[in-house]
């Protein structure tokens, strides 16, 4: 007997994992670096942001509100299946506060489409690192020139 397939995006919403483990599930499964969430948040490099990904240092907390506003129109509507709104409130600690008043948070609809304002926020994202790397290639060229 042959195995079943299973629906592999019905099982990646459901486990019963840390806020930090699926976290890193969400933004590996969109297809996001560490570095560009990192610099989504405000965070000087990728070690910045694999803190909210580890379970020693998060264990079970949420993830910060504002870790989730940062890198959501970054994941939102990425991957097969798209990581959806709701996916990202569930880890984070707002989730939290809407299960404590049995508030149902809003259903949202996935895209399979990157939307605008996502794709506009990750070409600038680009274009700030990539200034970035030209600037420190010119600052290398120029300390060898100097040592020349």
């Amino acid at each position: 007997m042959g195995r079943v397939p299973r629906n592999v995006g019905d099982e990646f919403r459901r486990s019963a994992t840390p806020p930090c483990t699926k976290l890193k599930q969400f933004r590996t499964h969109a297809g996001i670096t560490a570095l560009l969430a990192a610099k989504a948040c405000g965070l000087s490099s990728p070690n910045s942001f694999y803190r909210y990904e580890s379970v020693d240092r998060m264990g079970d907390t949420s993830i910060p509100d504002h870790i989730i506003e940062a890198i959501m129109p970054l994941i939102l509507g990425r991957g097969a299946p798209p990581v959806t709104k709701d996916d990202l409130i569930s880890i984070s600690s707002a989730h939290r506060l809407l299960s404590s008043q049995k508030i149902q948070a809003p259903h949202s609809t996935p895209q399979s489409e990157p939307n605008s304002l996502m794709l506009e926020t990750e070409n600038a994202m680009l274009k700030k690192l990539y200034r970035e790397a030209m600037l420190e290639i010119a600052t290398l060229r120029d300390a060898k020139n100097r040592v020349q």
